[in-house]
C-alpha cells in the first residue's frame, strides 16, 4: 500500500490521563518535509461552463497556474463578448469598441476550484490537496502545556465531527510533527463505536496526510466523530505551535503561542487544513495557574485541577471559520484595556512592556480604527472582543487571527528614540499594520478566499484599506502619499515581464511551499494598487457599496473573484443604470494577467492616438480606466473612468480634452491607475510650458508622476532626449514639494554624469543652479530646530544638486563652514568635497599636512575623499606630488581613492587626475570605475586608448579590464552621438527660455584657472617640496 501503519496504543488514552501527564511522549516520527519539491508530470482535465455550455479539456503543462501535482479542476470562463463602454463621457461605445485579445481568458481567467478528487490508496498521492470525501462539521480541541517549566512537549486531543460527503470508509486529515497515539470512532452521541481505530501516515510523508481506516462503510450525508490523541514538541521555527521567549529580572521566560497562516495548524492538531473549508471550534487548553490562556473568544470558564497547579482554560465556540485563524497563546503576560464596552480591544504583552506603557501610542488608535472600518463598509465587527498581543519572537509580522491579532512587538509597541524620524516610521508602520489586520477581520476573516489562488482577496483588499481606513482616520499623516512611496511604486519596479516576480494575482499553488511564496508583493501590493484603481474608476461610493454587498452576501463563506466580482457589478448597475458594463470582463484584465500596461498618446491631426502593451514587452490587453486634465479642463480631483480603453489602439478626438488644439492635456489622474503613460515630443512640450506658466493648477501627484515618467521616457525606453528632460525641467525653480524633488534627483545625477567635462558642461551648470537656487533661498543653506522631514529631504536634494552646479551660494557657506572646523572640530561638519573646492591655500596646505601625518584624525574618510575635490589646479598638481610620495603616511586605498575623486569631481581636476594616471600607468588597473565614468568625449577616448595599449603592453591591466573601460566609453560616446548636439542647440537658447519666466542668477562658475598670486605661490611651493617632506609646510 506504500503506507505505514500508525502504532496502535493497546488501550484509550483519555482526556484525564493527558492532564494528569501520565501518558508518556511517544517517539515522534521522522518529521516530515511539507516543503520538499513535487516533480510528477503535470497533468490536468479541466472543465469549463459559461451559461449551460460545458466541454472536457485535458491539457499539460498550465505552469501559469499548476507548477505541480495532478488533481481535477473546474474553472468558469468569463463571457467572450460583451458591449462595454469605451468612453464614460459619450456615454457608450460601439460594439467594435471592447478587449480584442481575450487568449488571458483561456490561460489564466481560470477560477480553480478542487472537485472530489478522492486518493487512490494503492499509489502513492499525487496532490496535496485533500480528497474531500469527508468534510467537517465541528472540532473540539483539547491541549496541554507544561512550558512554563521548560518541558516543550505539548499533548492533545481532538475530537472532529464528520460529514460523508460520499459514500466512504476511509477520512484523509493532514498533520505535520506530531505523533498521533489512538484514534477512536464515536457516534454523534459521543458513544465510542469503536476503541482502535487504524491510521496510517501516507507515504511520501512530504504530503502530510493521515489516512484513517473508518469500521464500517459511511454512507452520503452520515455523520460520526473521530477522537485523536497525539502528542508534539513546542517548535523554534515560529509557525504551528512554538514556543518563545523573553528575559525577565535576569530570568529567561517561555511561553506557547500559535501562527497558522498559511498550513500550520496541522501542527498543532490533525484537520482538515485549507481555507475554503470552515468550521465552528472549541478549544480547552490546560497550563500552569501561573499563566494566562487566550484565544479567539472570550474565556468561558477556568477551572482548578484539585490538587494540582493547573488550570483548564476552556473558551466560547468561535464562529464558522477556517483552521488558519484559530489562535492562542499560553504566557504570563499583562494587558491593558480601551474600556470600550461596546466593543472591548485589549493590548497584551510581556509585563515589563505593560509596565513601562509601550502600549500608550497604540491604544488609543485601536477603536478609531475599526469604528471606521464599520461605518465605511457597514458591517459590524462579529465577535464579543478583540485582542492585540505583543510577541517577543514572531516572523509573521502580525497576523489577522480573529479576535486574537498577534504582532510582533515593533508592529503594536511603541519606545520613543532619540531619532524623531524614526519615531516618525515606527508609528506610521505601527498605525498601517493595525489598520492592515483590522481590515483583514473582514476580508479574510469573514469572508475568506475559496483557495489560496486568489489569496489577493485577502491581502489586496487589506493592504489597500490599512492605507486608505489609516488615511480616513488620521489625514495629517497623508497615509495615501505613503501608499503610493511604497506600494505603487514597489509594484512597477518588480512586476515587470523580465522579472521572475511578476506573475498574475490570481495563479494556482498546491505545495506548502508554493503556497507560502504566494505571500508576496503581487498578492499584496499588487492586488492593493489594482483594486484601487478600480475603487477610483468606479468612483469611491460604488466600489465600497460593492464591497458592503460582498461582505453581507459571503459572510462566514469562502469566496472565488466571481462573488467579488457579481457584488461589484450589481453597486455598479445601481448607481450607473444607463451603462452597460461587465466588470469580470473589465478587473479579470488584471487579475488573470501577470504586469501592466505602458499607454503611449501622440498626436495626429485633430486627434491623439493611444496605443497599449505590456511594460517592457509583451502582447497582453488591459483594460485600462483612462483618467484626464488638461489647461481648459484642470479638474485634477475627478479620478473616476473617463475612457475605458480596451484595445490595442484607438484615437480620441483632441476636441475631448480641450478646446485649444495645444494645450496640456495629463492622463492618470492623481496616479490612481496601475499603468505608465509615454508621451510624444511634442506632448512633452506642451507639458513644459504647463508646468512653467500654469503649475497651480497642475496637482503635485502628477507632477511628480510626470517627473518618473520623464525618466522612463529617457532612460528607461530611451525615446526621449536629454534636452526634452531638460527642457521639462526648467519649471523646477518654482517646485517646493520634496517629493518631486526626488523623483528628479536621479535623472539630474544622470544627466550630469553624461555632460561633464564636454563643451556644455559650464553652461549646464548654470541650469542647474537656475532650479536650485530659488528654493533653497527659500528653505535657507542651513537646517532649522523645527524642520519637518519633507524640509529636510528637500534641502539635502537642492544642496546636492545647487553645489555640483558651482554655485557661490552652496561653495562660500561650505568654505566659511571649513574654516571654522579647521578652528575646532567640535563645530558643524563642512561637505568636505564642497568646501574644499574654493578652500584656501593655507587651508588646504593645513589639512594636507593632516592627512600625511595624523592616522587618528577625526573625519579623515571624508577629508581624504573631499581634498581632491578642490577646483585649483594648483592644489591638485601638489596633491598627487604627495599621493606619489610612498614616504608618507597615506594608505594605498586613500591614494586611489583621492584619484579617484579627483578624475570624477571637476574639470580640472580629469585633466590633473589623467595627468597622475600617464606617469603612474602601472597603477591603471586601480581605477577601472572611475575611468569609465570620467571619459565622454572624443579627445579623451583616444588619449585613454593609447594609455591602455601602453599599460597591455607592460602587463599594468588585464585585457578584461581594458575591454570593460572600452565598452564603457564606447556607450558614453553612443550617448554623446544620440543627444549632444541636441543639448547644445537647446542650451544656446537657456538664458532666453529663463528670461521667459524670472530673472537669471548673477552668480558665476569659479574658475578652474587659479588666479596668479595663487599659482604662482603654489608653484613655488611645488618646487620646493617635490621630492622632499610635507612637514616643511608646518
Amino acid at each position: 500500500m506504500g503506507c505505514e501503519l500508525g502504532k496502535l496504543a493497546s488501550s484509550s488514552s483519555s482526556k484525564k490521563e493527558i492532564e494528569n501527564g501520565t501518558v508518556s511522549e511517544p517517539a515522534a516520527p521522522a518529521p516530515p518535509d511539507p516543503r520538499l519539491p513535487f516533480t510528477a508530470r503535470q497533468k490536468y482535465t479541466m472543465v469549463a461552463s459559461w451559461k449551460g455550455i460545458s466541454r472536457a479539456i485535458e491539457t499539460t503543462g498550465v505552469n501559469m497556474f499548476i507548477k505541480r501535482g495532478k488533481c481535477v479542476l473546474v474553472f468558469a470562463l468569463v463571457q467572450l463578448s460583451l458591449e462595454t463602454p469605451l468612453n464614460a463621457d459619450l456615454l457608450q461605445s460601439k460594439k467594435d469598441d471592447r478587449i480584442e485579445n481575450k487568449n488571458w481568458k483561456l490561460k489564466n481567467g481560470l477560477y480553480w476550484y478542487e472537485q472530489h478528487n478522492p486518493l487512490a490508496f494503492n499509489d502513492p498521492p499525487t496532490t496535496y490537496r485533500l480528497p474531500n470525501n469527508t468534510l467537517p462539521v465541528r472540532y473540539d480541541i483539547f491541549l496541554k502545556t507544561d512550558v512554563d517549566k521548560h518541558d516543550f512537549n505539548f499533548y492533545g486531543q481532538v475530537r472532529i465531527q464528520i460529514r460523508a460527503m460520499e459514500t466512504t470508509d476511509t477520512v484523509t486529515l493532514q498533520y505535520r510533527d506530531m505523533n498521533v497515539t489512538k484514534v477512536t470512532f464515536l457516534d454523534m452521541n459521543g458513544q465510542v463505536v469503536e476503541h482502535d481505530v487504524p491510521f496510517e501516515y501516507v507515504e511520501p510523508r512530504y504530503y502530510e496526510f493521515l489516512r484513517i481506516s473508518l469500521p464500517r462503510i459511511m454512507t452520503v450525508d452520515e455523520k460520526f466523530v473521530l477522537e485523536i490523541s497525539y502528542s508534539g514538541i513546542l517548535n523554534e521555527r515560529q509557525f504551528g505551535f512554538y514556543r518563545a521567549s523573553y528575559t525577565e529580572r535576569d530570568t529567561e521566560i517561555y511561553y506557547a503561542v500559535t501562527q497558522f497562516e498559511a498550513t500550520d495548524a496541522r501542527h498543532a492538531f490533525p484537520c482538515y487544513d485549507e481555507p475554503g473549508i470552515r468550521t465552528p471550534f472549541g478549544l480547552e487548553i490546560q497550563h500552569d495557574k501561573s499563566y494566562n490562556a487566550y484565544s479567539n473568544m472570550k474565556i468561558a470558564s477556568n477551572i482548578t485541577l484539585e490538587g494540582t497547579d493547573y488550570v483548564v482554560t476552556k473558551f466560547e465556540d468561535t464562529p464558522l471559520m477556517q483552521t488558519y485563524l484559530l489562535a492562542f497563546l499560553v504566557a504570563p503576560f499583562e494587558e491593558v484595556s480601551n474600556n470600550n464596552t461596546q466593543l472591548p480591544q485589549k493590548i497584551i504583552a510581556k509585563p515589563s512592556s505593560i509596565r513601562n506603557a509601550e502600549y500608550a501610542f497604540s491604544l488609543p488608535k485601536l477603536d478609531p480604527i475599526m469604528k471606521a472600518l464599520e461605518n465605511l463598509f457597514a458591517v459590524n465587527f462579529t465577535l464579543s472582543k478583540l485582542d492585540h498581543a505583543a510577541i517577543t519572537q514572531f516572523a509573521a509580522g502580525a497576523m489577522e487571527n480573529w479576535g486574537l491579532v498577534t504582532y510582533r512587538e515593533i508592529a503594536l509597541l511603541f519606545v520613543p528614540s532619540e531619532y524623531p524620524e524614526t519615531d516618525e516610521f515606527l508609528q506610521r508602520r505601527i498605525i498601517t499594520i493595525i489598520a492592515h489586520e483590522d481590515a483583514h477581520q473582514y476580508f479574510g476573516n469573514l469572508v475568506s478566499p475559496h483557495w489560496w489562488t486568489d489569496l489577493w482577496l485577502n491581502e489586496g483588499l487589506a493592504t489597500l484599506y490599512e492605507y486608505y481606513i489609516a488615511h480616513l482616520v488620521f489625514p495629517e499623516w497623508d497615509f495615501m502619499q505613503w501608499f503610493r512611496e511604497r506600494e505603487v511604486y514597489e509594484c512597477f519596479k518588480i512586476d515587470i515581464s523580465t522579472a521572475a516576480t511578476s506573475v498574475p494575482m490570481s495563479r494556482y499553488v498546491e505545495a506548502p511551499k508554493d503556497i507560502d511564496d504566494k505571500f508576496d508583493d503581487i498578492s499584496y501590493g499588487k492586488g492593493g494598487v489594482v483594486m484601487r484603481m478600480f475603487q477610483e474608476a468606479f468612483t469611491v461610493s460604488t466600489f465600497t457599496k460593492g464591497l458592503s454587498k460582498y461582505l453581507t452576501e459571503m459572510s462566514y463563506k469562502a469566496a472565488v473573484p466571481d462573488d467579488l466580482f457579481s457584488s461589484l457589478q450589481d453597486a455598479f448597475k445601481e448607481d450607473n443604470p444607463e451603462l452597460v458594463f461587465d466588470v469580470a470582463e473589465h478587473m479579470g484584465s488584471w487579475i488573470y494577467q501577470a504586469g501592466y500596461p505602458l499607454v503611449r498618446v501622440s498626436r495626429s491631426g485633430n486627434l491623439l492616438q493611444f496605443k497599449q502593451q505590456r511594460y517592457m514587452s509583451g502582447d497582453e490587453i488591459y483594460s485600462i480606466p483612462l483618467t484626464y486634465a488638461s489647461k481648459s479642463q484642470p479638474d485634477f480631483n475627478r479620478t473616476d473612468a473617463r475612457i475605458w480603453f480596451t484595445q490595442k489602439e484607438i484615437q480620441v478626438p483632441q476636441t475631448l480634452f480641450g478646446s485649444a488644439i495645444d494645450e496640456w492635456v495629463i492622463f492618470n489622474v492623481q496616479q490612481v491607475g496601475y499603468y505608465r503613460m509615454s508621451y510624444s515630443s511634442e506632448l512633452w512640450y506642451r507639458i513644459a510650458k504647463g508646468l512653467r506658466h500654469d503649475l497651480d493648477k497642475i496637482h503635485r501627484i502628477n507632477r511628480e508622476v510626470l517627473v518618473d515618467e520623464l525618466n522612463i521616457g529617457y532612460y528607461i525606453l530611451d525615446e526621449l532626449l536629454a534636452s526634452d528632460v531638460l527642457e521639462v525641467l526648467l519649471y523646477l525653480d518654482n517646485e517646493e514639494h520634496s517629493e518631486v524633488w526626488n523623483r528628479a534627483d536621479l535623472l539630474l545625477f544622470t544627466i550630469t554624469e553624461k555632460l561633464f567635462a564636454t563643451a556644455v558642461y559650464e553652461d549646464y551648470l548654470k541650469y542647474l543652479q537656475f532650479i536650485t537656487r530659488p528654493q533653497l533661498e527659500r528653505l535657507g543653506y542651513e537646517e532649522l530646530a523645527g524642520d519637518d522631514h519633507d524640509t529636510r529631504l528637500l534641502r539635502m536634494i537642492l544642496k546636492t544638486h545647487n553645489c555640483h552646479s558651482l554655485d557661490d551660494f552652496c561653495l562660500s557657506h561650505e568654505s566659511k563652514k571649513l574654516e571654522l572646523y579647521m578652528q575646532n572640530n567640535q563645530n558643524p561638519t563642512p561637505n568636505f568635497c564642497l568646501a574644499f573646492r574654493t578652500a584656501t591655500l593655507t587651508t588646504y596646505i593645513h589639512y594636507l599636512n593632516e592627512i600625511t601625518s595624523n592616522p587618528d584624525l577625526y573625519n579623515r574618510y571624508s577629508i581624504v575623499n573631499g581634498i581632491a575635490c578642490s577646483l585649483d589646479k594648483s592644489h591638485l598638481q601638489l596633491l598627487t606630488v604627495i599621493i606619489e610620495d610612498e614616504k608618507n603616511d597615506l594608505e594605498n586605498f586613500e591614494r586611489v581613492m583621492m584619484i579617484e575623486y579627483m578624475l570624477t569631481s571637476s574639470i580640472v581636476g580629469l585633466e590633473v587626475g589623467f595627468d597622475y594616471l600617464e606617469r603612474n600607468l602601472n597603477k591603471i588597473s586601480n581605477f577601472v570605475v572611475a575611468i569609465k565614468e570620467a571619459i565622454n568625449t572624443q579627445e579623451y577616448s583616444e588619449k585613454l586608448d593609447a594609455l591602455l595599449d601602453a599599460a597591455l603592453d607592460e602587463s599594468f591591466i588585464s585585457t578584461e579590464d581594458a575591454e570593460e573601460i572600452r565598452d564603457a566609453i564606447k556607450l558614453n560616446l553612443e550617448w554623446q552621438d544620440k543627444h549632444f548636439e541636441a543639448v547644445r542647440e537647446w542650451i544656446e537658447d537657456l538664458d532666453d527660455k529663463i528670461n521667459e519666466t524670472t530673472e537669471k542668477p548673477t552668480t558665476t562658475i569659479p574658475s578652474t584657472t587659479p588666479d596668479s598670486a595663487t599659482g604662482m605661490i603654489a608653484s613655488i611651493v611645488l618646487i620646493l617640496v617635490s621630492g622632499t617632506l610635507i612637514r616643511f609646510f608646518v
